[in-house]
């Protein structure tokens, strides 16, 4: 006499076995999942040879993801490891060095070599011999003719920026002639003021 019950557990095997590979062969996330903005810190300026800070802002909502952020200079490539839990909203700086004449910055997330989110970041040099001046804080521009008309004026006009273009490291200030701060410095994180 034959048993009956090994055909079954062979079909219900094989359905399990199916349904496993199934789940293995599943994409972790697409391309739509990740997202990523990118902005250049000191209003994307950097001292020729020097270094530039760039902000990255990158969100997953989709499945948990780990993958690079990577940001392309005619000098070189810049990779940092980011894991991305589902709904994970981080905040990342790079720092790279352009070259002088360089307009643009590549910044893509990828995952075993496939790009999931690109952003391009506008960037120039200071210019050579000129120190640049930048007012923190003063979103009206009261401050800048005050400056300009005071200066010898062989300088670049000042640079507006926020306490949020600043960096926290001070490799990227180099080139900055002066600071002038016209805001209230409690805004600065503990990093950026040891800088």
């Amino acid at each position: 006499m034959q048993n009956r019950s090994n055909p079954v557990r062979a079909a219900l095997a094989a359905t399990l076995l199916a349904a496993l590979l199934g789940l293995v062969g599943a994409p972790a996330t697409s391309a739509a999942d990740v997202s990523l903005e990118a902005r250049g810190l000191l209003a994307g300026r950097f001292s020729s040879g020097g270094w530039l800070a760039v902000a990255v802002a990158i969100a997953n909502d989709g499945a948990p993801v780990s993958g690079y952020l990577v940001a392309d200079t005619t000098d070189g490539v810049v990779r940092r490891l980011v894991d991305l839990p589902a709904g994970a909203r981080k905040q990342v700086t790079l720092y790279v060095q352009p070259e002088a004449f360089q307009r643009r910055v590549l910044v893509r997330f990828e995952v075993d070599g496939e790009s999931l989110a690109t952003a391009e970041v506008e960037v120039r040099a200071l210019e050579s011999g000129a120190g640049q001046v930048v007012v923190v804080g003063d979103g009206a521009g009261n401050l800048r003719p005050q400056i300009l008309a005071r200066g010898d004026g062989a300088g670049p006009e000042p640079l507006a920026l926020a306490t949020s273009d600043l960096p926290e490291r001070a490799e990227p200030l180099r080139g900055i002639k002066a600071m002038v701060w016209a805001d209230d410095s409690t805004a600065l994180s503990d990093v950026q003021r040891l800088s």
